[in-house]
Order: structure tokens, then C-alpha cells, then sequence
């Protein structure tokens, strides 16, 4: 499964997309 970001969303929601990446998602940052 692929989870799409902007750039800014990551350092918003850094410690949730990296607990999605723990249950095997892929990130895709914009």
C-alpha cells in the first residue's frame, strides 16, 4: 500500500507516517 505526502505534511506528521512504514507502507513524498 503506498501513502502519499507533501513535504510539509512529513515533518508535521513525522512520528505517525514512520509508524506506517513500520506496518509496511510505502511513502511517497510530493
Amino acid at each position: 500500500m503506498r501513502l502519499i505526502v507533501r513535504r510539509n505534511d512529513l515533518e508535521k506528521h513525522a512520528g505517525l507516517i514512520s509508524r506506517f512504514q513500520k506496518s509496511g507502507w510505502e511513502i511517497v513524498v510530493r
